[in-house]
């Protein structure tokens, strides 16, 4: 029977994977099938949401059985092939989110240098993504630095550290995940300095363009008070100019607020859902790891894997607006099945 932590995390995990896998094909639809979202940082996105999707449907369904059950209850070639499949997921959608920030830093901080945001720079990017986890990955299992094994602990095959090479394990693992965590803080840390000066040199713009005004309209307060003393009743009527306070373009203000929250919110999930696991995997051995230290990291990180992408979806106007129009597009053609299918179903009551 099911622990009661089990219980809790199904109950948690389910919806959340249903959201995830329904949200990942949603994005992927609205930036394949819109032309105006077919940009160059969208396609980080794609590729970061093809590896959430991918994740998702080949490792999370049979890991939580797994969990429900205590047992693996599959064939146990697949059984090693999670193992193998959550290892390159994660490190590719680490380095996804890693891609992003950098592409994003070119964008904000030089935007002048096209060169940092062209096509070939793109494309290598996304390619580093995908192959430094997967030629991570082949090195350690070539060189038998790790092995896949079923730890009835955990009901699940997990990556083995073997003895002499834990050492270098560890270097990888911690190698692959920290210089992407600086790369991440580092880009995100230069975009919001960047915001932060372009808004504080819009708010002196500002103040300096309402300045004339006030100016303006105290000379008019003057002439004002000085024709009220006047007995000469031609004087021509003064007309104040109300003053106006001057607004930076609400439209790059609006984009880069939108920006930095991205910003924040990535880099929290970021080191939520895969510093515990990242952290724990490579300090504890197999034998000592606790299995329910171990269940809880592992759900942590798939919620990681549900929300990334989402998190860009929800926070960019333009894609929620297309993902809304996807959705009510679906709901319009269930409807119009539903009715199909009951009109039928009436004439086919009515002939017989």
């Amino acid at each position: 029977m099911a622990s009661a932590l089990v219980i809790v995390l199904v109950v948690l995990v389910v919806p959340f994977f249903i959201l995830g896998v329904l949200g990942n094909i949603g994005v992927l639809l609205c930036v394949v099938f819109t032309p105006s979202l077919r940009t160059r940082a969208n396609a980080i996105i794609v590729s970061l949401t093809t590896s959430c999707l991918a994740f998702l449907v080949t490792v999370v369904p049979f890991t939580l059985d797994s969990f429900i059950h205590t047992d693996w209850r599959f064939a146990v070639w697949y059984c090693h092939a999670t193992a193998y499949l959550s290892f390159a997921f994660i490190g590719i959608t680490v380095f996804n989110i890693a891609a992003l920030s950098l592409y994003r830093y070119f964008c904000v901080v030089h935007p002048t240098r096209m060169l940092l945001r062209s096509k070939a720079n793109l494309i290598l990017l996304i390619a580093i993504s995908w192959l430094v986890p997967l030629t991570t990955q082949t090195l350690i299992s070539s060189f038998h630095i790790a092995r896949t094994e079923y730890i009835p602990m955990y009901a699940r095959c997990v990556f083995v550290k073997v003895g002499e090479h834990s050492t270098l394990y560890n270097i990888l693992v911690l190698g692959g995940f920290l210089p992407t965590l600086g790369l991440t803080l580092y880009s995100y840390a230069g975009i919001y300095v960047t915001v932060r000066l372009s808004a504080r040199r819009l708010r002196q713009q500002a103040e300096i363009s309402s300045r004339p005004n006030l100016r303006v309209e105290a000379t008019e307060n003057e002439g004002l008070s000085a024709g009220a003393g006047s007995t000469n009743s031609t004087q021509h009527p003064v007309v104040r100019n109300t003053r106006r306070t001057s607004k930076a373009p609400r439209g790059p203000n609006r984009d880069k607020h939108c920006l930095t929250k991205i910003c924040v919110v990535v880099f929290v999930l970021f080191m939520v859902c895969y510093g515990p696991i990242v952290t724990l995997t490579a300090i504890y051995a197999h034998d000592d790891f606790p299995a329910a230290a171990y269940m809880i990291c592992t759900v942590v990180y798939w919620l990681g894997s549900c929300l990334h992408p989402l998190v860009y979806a929800i926070l960019q106007p333009q894609i929620r607006r297309s993902f809304l129009r996807l959705a009510g597009c679906c709901c319009k053609s269930a409807n119009f099945s539903t009715n199909e299918s009951s009109v039928g179903a009436t004439t086919t009551g009515q002939e017989s």
